[in-house]
């Protein structure tokens, strides 16, 4: 990710979302669970954790826009944590309505 990229990136979430600053140099766990529906109910086909940075973290709220105006539903989901009042949650579901996937952040403490 190039300087202009990451600033424009950080300048939206700030925007959006004032709390943020508190994320960069920050890691933290995410959970990425995968969903398919089946009728009209939706079937958890795999869940899965990993590590990330803050750089992953600005990456996937900074593509909420894109994703809503290419037809997807997107909602984010805010909690207070120890870093402020920041997004923790994306929703995720494909334009045809049979995938969704929940990706949720958590952050880990330093001490």
């Amino acid at each position: 990710m190039t300087y202009e990229e990451m600033r424009s990136t950080y300048k939206w979430l700030k925007k959006n979302y004032p709390e943020v600053s508190g994320v960069l140099n920050e890691e933290g766990t995410v959970t990425k669970e995968t969903y398919y529906k089946v009728g009209s109910r939706w079937k958890l086909a795999e869940t899965e954790t990993e590590h990330f940075d803050d750089r992953y973290y600005m990456n996937t709220f900074d593509a909420v826009p894109f994703f809503r105006r290419l037809g997807g539903y997107e909602k984010v989901t805010c909690q207070y944590t120890t870093l402020g009042y920041i997004p923790t949650e994306v929703v995720s579901i494909s334009p045809d309505k049979t995938t969704k996937i929940v990706r949720k952040f958590r952050f880990e403490e330093r001490r």
